[in-house]
């Protein structure tokens, strides 16, 4: 196998966690962490940032966040915590760290107090052994490195969100991979969008006029969402998840035709009765801070066209191949086509 055991993998990987007290610093970060994270939300209490204060001002209240690096990157903060009375009101992780035993970890250093748990998660508590790779020194025991003998460097393209960069580590040879990830830009703003096919078809089908204009006139935009590396580079393998296509909102410019995609579709941005949700941070807004004059000059100048339809996604792959050179191959990742059963966010109805 390409690991010994998966134990082995994450002994070579050295993953190390750090804990923060400090929750009052972070408070945007884990706020967007409590309403925002699904999967690993164990109580899915979606607390407002003023309630989140209150907790840590609390002197009976324990609250503390989580942070993670490894061999292979630093994740950042990815965890909260929020401890009364034996009893966790909060216990949420982001999914970038999902099956590296973090959530587990966590709850058995705090002793594994009461947990209500609220719906369907997708990770386990049960155990109450602390896993032994995570703050541990790098195991003498290596995994065994593969190399790709028929690839050179840099002949594969892996561009999407987290289902993607999950995927990452689980590779053992990384010489032959160019990435292209949700990130956070230089204005703390995340940019999800970098693999939506929208953003694909437009990073080339616009001029750099057109570029330069939607992103001077929308500034939770960012120069990486038009990355046309994907036909520029002489790849030979190109891998695109789909999965922001089938959540995010799609806004066109109405005088000239330009397309942006931002944030969950089931909530535009350009209807008026959304808009004290997102100033106020309920809804997720990826950190970018709305205003209401925001809001109305983008309302006058962009309208909602709706999330992609399977159709559309279908279309923009098509034009995608069309571009890409001869010999490479295009491969799509479907990271949604699922019915989510048991999630009950309006967001996720229709989403597979």
């Amino acid at each position: 196998g390409k690991f010994a055991s998966n134990e082995q993998f994450l002994y070579s990987s050295n993953i190390r966690v750090t804990w923060g007290t400090d929750c009052f610093k972070n408070l945007d970060r884990i706020h967007d962490l409590v309403w925002r994270s699904n999967q690993l939300n164990f109580t899915k209490i979606r607390s407002t940032k003023e309630e989140l204060a209150e907790l840590f001002s609390e002197d009976n209240c324990e609250c503390g966040y989580v942070s993670v690096e490894d061999n292979f990157g630093d994740y950042g903060i990815i965890g909260f915590y929020a401890l009364k009375n034996n009893e966790l009101l909060h216990f949420c992780f982001s999914c970038r760290t999902l099956g590296m035993g973090i959530e587990q970890y966590v709850y058995c250093k705090l002793g594994c107090p009461e947990l209500k748990i609220n719906g369907e998660v997708i990770s386990s508590l049960e155990s109450k052994e602390v896993p032994g790779w995570i703050n541990q020194e790098e195991s003498a025991v290596k995994s065994i490195s593969l190399k790709v003998q028929a690839a050179s460097a840099h002949s594969v393209l892996i561009k999407g969100p987290c289902d993607l960069f999950q995927i990452l580590p689980y590779i053992a040879d990384k010489s032959i991979i160019d990435t292209e990830f949700t990130y956070v830009n230089k204005k703390g703003v995340t940019i999800e969008s970098t693999g939506h096919t929208t953003h694909v078809v437009e990073a080339l089908r616009l001029n750099t006029e057109e570029k330069q204009r939607v992103l001077a006139e929308v500034p939770f935009a960012d120069e990486g969402i038009y990355n046309d590396n994907i036909y520029r580079g002489n790849y030979k393998l190109v891998i695109i998840s789909v999965l922001q296509d089938a959540n995010l909102g799609v806004y066109r410019r109405k005088e000239t035709g330009e397309r942006v995609a931002f944030l969950e579709g089931y909530h535009p941005i350009t209807e008026r009765k959304n808009w004290n949700a997102y100033i106020s941070g309920e809804y997720n807004t990826a950190s970018f801070r709305f205003t209401t004059e925001f809001l109305e000059e983008f309302a006058e100048k962009y309208e909602f066209v709706g999330i992609n339809t399977p159709e559309q996604i279908v279309e923009n792959l098509q034009f995608i191949k069309e571009h890409l050179p001869d010999d490479c191959m295009l491969a799509v990742m479907l990271g949604g086509e699922l019915y989510y059963e048991k999630n009950t966010f309006p967001a996720y109805e229709n989403r597979h």
